[in-house]
């Protein structure tokens, strides 16, 4: 073969092997990078699950979520969930249990503080407001909490204990009573990718007052809507008919926007759609939307959450099949003729008289229900109307309307010695003296004029972060002077290999000439 034939085939042969090394170098790196995670938008900075009481016994209801916003800018969280998964929860969409939702902005670099019902004064958001749960709703032992987006996205998650590994999320061993975890929050020492915690430490910091709630639209906000109608036991099966009815009874246009659904104080909560409900109309959503599955048996409250104030009322209990509950000339009436997004009809068994008569003297309705009079029977009574006296030790909520217990706040453990408590952060920090100058920060870093912590110089704004080619190899030699002189030996092999019969003809020839200039020398 021809020498400059040759040289084309040479060169696809080696870009042939260059590609076959090099490639799954790039690929490995590339699966590498798409499996690592983002920082979330909004951290968890900082959660307990449960603290002690003077007296030193565990009080599981000591539970807050300390959230914190990385960002240079403010970012708006509307509509955003924070949930509770139970140590075996994979990470599914449906959660345990809801904790809250957020409503409005959490300021650049700012905090969000999330306390139990009465455990911490001042905190931006409460929850666990009138449940009856002894231990809290964090278990101690292990689970998961969450903060999910308003288009149901996870942003970040951190388990503890024995809840099971979700992804790549952190998981946190057992947090022990009056004792927290805290992230590794940006600039600070030890903070890598963003998803690390301390572990867990008595040193309790919760912050908050970074949230902003958001500014109703003048005159078009969800306050006005009504519960009118709701189906607990459709005929067959429950499944997908089941609903809960509202009606807009005013003159102008409501936006559902800022209102939610709930089943109970503690049960399923369904924030209402971005839609809005034209004046004089209904709008009913079945459990199949909403999530929320209503007992049978056993009647719960119906709370209609407005953006200001909440609304509740208790269906009558052990309801028949196709018995539907409805709102009718200003009293609540069952009704064999569900209406599901019309207006309401009472329609009653064949069987049963239309008027019963009773007497109210010997015969009187259960606790909690009054005689309707205009079809002389017991009706449920609005939770509304019956403010009942809260038991000993209990107090009424002035906001909220329901009786809670008043929680002592944890004390705050005393400095160790040679420290004094922050004003700013509320931490213990060592004192300073003239003798116990910090030391320099390393090169590339600079101290933290809030938290005295050296942290990394942050880059100029608008300029991109600095690239640097990460290079493997063995014994200070660069991997690919290995690639590079393998492909070269392998080139030079295999042209040595297609040029034989050429070398070999060139050396004959040399020879030859050799030979003949040292034949005449000789005979000289």
């Amino acid at each position: 073969m021809p020498v400059m034939r040759r040289i084309p085939v040479l060169y696809f042969a080696c870009l042939t092997v260059l590609s076959m090394v090099v490639s799954p170098i790039f690929t490995a790196l590339t699966v590498a990078e798409s499996n690592a995670l983002p920082q979330p938008r909004l951290m968890i900075s900082e959660l307990q699950t449960g603290g002690v009481t003077p007296s030193g016994a565990e009080e599981g209801r000591q539970e807050f979520i300390e959230l914190y916003n990385p960002s240079a800018a403010g970012l708006d969280v509307t509509d955003w969930r924070i949930e509770y998964l139970a140590g075996s929860h994979t990470g599914g969409p449906s959660p345990t249990r809801l904790i809250t939702v957020l409503e409005g902005e959490v300021s650049a670099n700012g905090y969000v503080l999330l306390g139990y019902d009465g455990l911490i004064p001042d905190a931006d958001l409460y929850f666990g407001t009138g449940s009856t749960a002894a231990t809290g709703l964090l278990a101690k032992g292990g689970g998961h909490v969450r903060i999910v987006d308003s288009v149901g996205s996870t942003v970040d998650l951190v388990g503890w204990g024995t809840g099971v590994a979700i992804g790549s999320w952190w998981r946190a061993p057992e947090i022990p009573a009056n004792s927290s975890i805290q992230r590794f929050l940006p600039g600070e020492d030890g903070y890598t990718n963003g998803i690390s915690y301390r572990p867990p430490l008595p040193d309790k910091t919760p912050l908050g007052g970074g949230l902003r709630l958001s500014e109703p639209t003048p005159g078009l906000t969800c306050t006005g809507l009504v519960l009118t109608e709701l189906l607990s036991n459709p005929e067959g099966a429950d499944s997908g008919k089941e609903f809960i009815e509202l009606y807009n009874p005013t003159d102008q246009p409501l936006v559902m926007k800022g209102c939610a659904l709930r089943l109970g104080d503690t049960g399923k909560t369904f924030p209402l759609p971005d839609e809005i409900m034209p004046p004089k109309t209904y709008r009913s959503f079945p459990d199949s939307q909403t999530g929320i599955i209503l007992p049978n048996a056993t009647a719960q409250v119906i709370w209609l959450l407005w953006s200001n104030e909440e609304h509740g009322f208790a269906y009558a209990d052990g309801l028949s099949e196709g018995e539907a509950w409805a709102y009718v000339d200003t009293v609540w009436l069952s009704t064999f003729m569900p209406t599901p997004g019309a207006a309401n009809s009472i329609l009653l068994k064949t069987d049963i008289p239309e008027e019963v008569q009773l007497d109210a003297v010997t015969v009187s309705c259960p606790s909690g229900k009054e005689r309707n009079p205009a079809t002389n029977r017991c009706r449920s009574i609005e939770i509304s109307k019956l403010p009942e006296p809260c038991r000993p030790g209990y107090a009424r909520n002035a906001e909220t309307g329901r009786c809670r217990k008043p929680i002592a706040p944890t004390p705050l453990l005393p400095c160790k010695t040679r420290q004094e408590r922050s004003p700013d952060t509320n931490r213990c920090r060592s004192v300073l003296t003239a003798s116990s100058e910090p030391k320099p920060c390393p090169a590339g870093q600079e101290r933290n004029k809030d938290t005295n912590r050296c942290r990394k110089v942050p880059a100029a704004s608008g300029a991109m972060a600095s690239v640097e080619d990460v290079r493997t190899g063995v014994n200070g030699i660069d991997a690919r002077w290995w690639i590079a002189a393998v492909l070269i030996a392998g080139a030079v092999g295999y042209a040595v290999y297609e040029w034989r019969q050429d070398i070999g003809q060139a050396t004959y020839r040399l020879r030859q000439r050799i030979r003949q200039r040292i034949r005449p020398t000789r005979g000289g």
